[in-house]
């Protein structure tokens, strides 16, 4: 090996000094975006991941209709066709005098709500909604959020515009419920 293939960069302690300090400050810029991209997209799934219940539809079963037979004999295929026929037909008649669902409202922001439980289970927060519910309150379920480590389905009444609105009807919700002393909280979202 000659000296001709072999270079070295001498660096004074100074240019050392500055190269390190760049090099740190570009990592903390870095680590800073990651942070903001994060609290972004935590504050995205938190507000599509809010329901307020479950969309169900009721399907009502229909009594088969009677194939009638034309008076003339007819192939065994063309009985099942013309049947199918018919049937989508009749469906497609069905779907288009359905009324059209009304959409959700809007989850609105800054209203009080009494949180009444917070269970792991999906099904238990959703019964004791449904018994809330049946009793005449205004029942929210917020799934877990990304940023929730435990995974809590959270069951809220309410959606008040005041804080002593919320109040009144936590002492309503505890004559409801039959409890002297109820471990309710009101939370703002």
């Amino acid at each position: 090996m000659t000296n001709s293939d072999y270079r070295e960069l001498q660096l004074s302690s100074s240019q050392l000094v500055l190269i390190f300090v760049a090099i740190i400050v570009l990592g903390v810029i870095i680590f800073l975006l990651g942070v903001s991209v994060g609290k972004k997209q935590a504050q995205i799934t938190e507000t599509t991941q809010i329901a307020e219940e479950p969309i169900t539809e009721k399907v009502e079963e229909e009594k088969p209709k009677p194939v009638v037979e034309p008076a003339e004999k007819t192939k065994p295929a063309e009985k099942t066709k013309t049947a199918i026929t018919e049937e989508l037909a009749s469906h497609e008649k069905k779907s288009r005098d359905k009324p059209k669902a009304k959409a959700e409202p809007a989850l609105r922001r800054n209203l009080y709500y009494i949180q009444v439980g917070a269970y792991k289970n999906r099904e238990s927060a959703y019964s004791v909604a449904d018994r809330l519910k049946g009793e005449g309150f205004t029942i929210l379920v917020r799934d877990p959020s990304s940023s929730d480590r435990r995974g809590l389905y959270r069951v809220w009444v309410g959606g008040f515009e005041t804080r002593e609105q919320a109040d009144a009807r936590m002492a309503d919700l505890a004559k409801a419920e039959g409890k002297k002393k109820i471990d309710y909280f009101i939370v703002k979202h």
